[in-house]
């Protein structure tokens, strides 16, 4: 996956590059904008030297985007259906089975939680800058 975006700031090492909201952003989630944002801003490694207001070409390895979506949508989906199954051979009042899912379900978000810490910034998680358009719109690798 590949977005272009233009630098905002810089630091030390980093740079933090604002990207537009698109028509397409609206119920994936995977960048953090929320609701009414127009943008966002991703703190990302400045491997090139990128300098504010340079646009830059930002990608994430498919496989990354695709393991995440599984991570934060199926995994809390499995682990609801594991607390109802569990608690389906232990009790049959549905109260008891709803609150085993729930209890699952949060301990699915602990999960998720402990696997962004650690793998949050892995090559195969982390964005990485590409290029850096210049003025005449030619790509400086």
């Amino acid at each position: 996956m590949e977005e272009i975006g233009k630098v905002v700031k810089l630091d030390k090492d980093y740079a933090f590059v604002r990207f537009n909201r698109k028509s397409s952003c609206a119920n994936c989630g995977m960048c953090g904008f929320k609701k009414n944002d127009t943008h966002v801003d991703l703190r990302v490694e400045n491997t090139l030297n990128a300098e504010i207001e340079d646009k830059v070409v930002i990608k994430m390895q498919d496989s990354g985007v695709l393991l995440s979506s599984v991570i934060v949508y199926i995994i809390p989906v499995i682990m609801a259906f594991i607390g109802v199954l569990i608690s389906s051979l232990f009790f049959e009042e549905i109260w008891i089975q709803l609150i085993f899912a729930l209890g699952f379900l949060i301990l699915s978000f602990l999960i998720i939680f402990l696997l962004d810490k650690k793998f949050k910034y892995t090559k195969k998680f982390s964005p990485e800058m590409v290029s850096i358009y210049k003025q005449e719109n030619e790509i400086k690798e």
